[in-house]
């Protein structure tokens, strides 16, 4: 007896909820759009549209392209007879009624928020008619007699099938129509965007390259002065290594010279050379005086050269300029041959 009362209150609690949603279902009628807003997720709502045993129905739905709504359909037991859970807002349900009676239509969001458009497509097949009110009827009825009054209800409801058709595909014109319009518009506003990434792009791409020739430019600048460098280098190195070369022939040929009168007049070749070198100097010195000075700069360069060389030899001022005559000398006769140089 306690599972029996257990049952009855289980299903009286069913058939309360039940009758709930039927009570809150607003009715719709074929041939119909209406509009509504789910403003969170998981929220439902109910319709509800009267049919005839055999009529069949498409019904759509269709909310933002950034949302998630579902469309489910029950029979009047509540029990699930189609449902389009394609996982965005475009949603259709197309069955036939198996009895008559009213239909639920529940819609809710799975994901997202946002308004919709229900459109509740005309009905065809079991002489139901879409008048708008929910009222039924069947051709059938006619009788015989009144044939040509049925076949203009059959008719009508053909006609009723067919502008039911045209209306599905201009509606669905105008939503791709609107979506093409959508994508547009989105793209014409990220143009700016794009030009700016395009700009800035362009502007890395010259500022790399410049960057680049730059560098490349001071690098052949500064490996040309380097080359430069060591072309001069090398030419004046050559240069004084020739000079060099050419003063030290001249002054071997010039000793080898007097060692050679030396020899041919029995006289020491080291003192011959010595002597004649401040013989030529003194004769320049009085050839600058008196005729070109240029001589006076180099004898007294000559005597100046020989005098550092001969203390040089002696290791002590002192002794080199006392300990021999010619030294004392010749140093006297150079000062006296800057003055006159300088006096000149």
């Amino acid at each position: 007896m306690r599972f029996v009362l257990i049952f009855l209150a289980l299903f009286a609690l069913v058939a309360t909820a039940s009758a709930s949603v039927w009570d809150n279902a607003e009715e719709v009628f074929p041939g119909t759009c209406y509009f509504g807003e789910l403003t969170y997720t998981g929220e439902v709502h109910y319709y509800k549209v009267q049919l005839s045993a055999g009529n069949s129905i498409t019904i759509s739905l269709s909310g933002p392209a950034d949302a998630d709504f579902d469309l489910y359909i029950y029979d009047p037991s509540v029990n699930l007879i189609a449902s389009s859970t394609s996982g965005d807002s475009e949603e259709s349900c197309t069955f036939t009624a198996s009895v008559s009676g009213y239909y639920l239509i529940e819609v809710t969001s799975c994901s997202g928020t946002g308004s919709y458009m229900l459109d509740v497509g005309l009905v065809s097949g079991g002489g139901s008619s879409n008048d708008g009110g929910g009222s039924t009827f069947d051709c059938s009825l006619i009788p015989d007699w009144l044939g040509p009054l049925r076949d203009i209800c059959y008719w009508l409801s053909d006609g009723a099938n067919s502008l039911t058709e045209v209306l599905n595909g201009f509606k669905q014109f105008i939503i791709e129509k609107i979506q093409a319009l959508t994508d547009f518009l989105g793209w014409l506003a990220s143009l700016p965007f794009q030009a700016v990434d395009w700009l800035f792009n362009k502007l890395t791409e010259i500022t790399s390259a410049a960057v680049e020739n730059i560098k490349n430019a001071v690098d052949a600048f500064i490996k040309s002065l380097t080359d430069l460098g060591t072309a001069i280098g090398n030419f004046f190195g050559g240069l004084f290594s020739a000079v060099g070369g050419f003063v030290s022939g001249l002054l071997e040929s010039i000793q080898g010279a007097f060692g050679w009168i030396g020899e041919q007049l029995g006289i020491a070749g080291e003192g011959l050379t010595e002597n004649a070198i401040v013989i030529i100097a003194i004769v320049l010195v009085a050839v600058g005086v008196l005729f070109f000075r240029p001589a006076l700069w180099i004898g007294v360069l000559l005597l100046g050269v020989w005098g550092l060389q001969q203390l040089a030899g002696q290791g002590n001022l002192v002794q080199g300029l006392f300990g021999d005559y010619k030294n004392l000398v010749m140093v006297i006769m150079g000062i006296a041959g800057l003055t006159i140089l300088f006096k000149r």
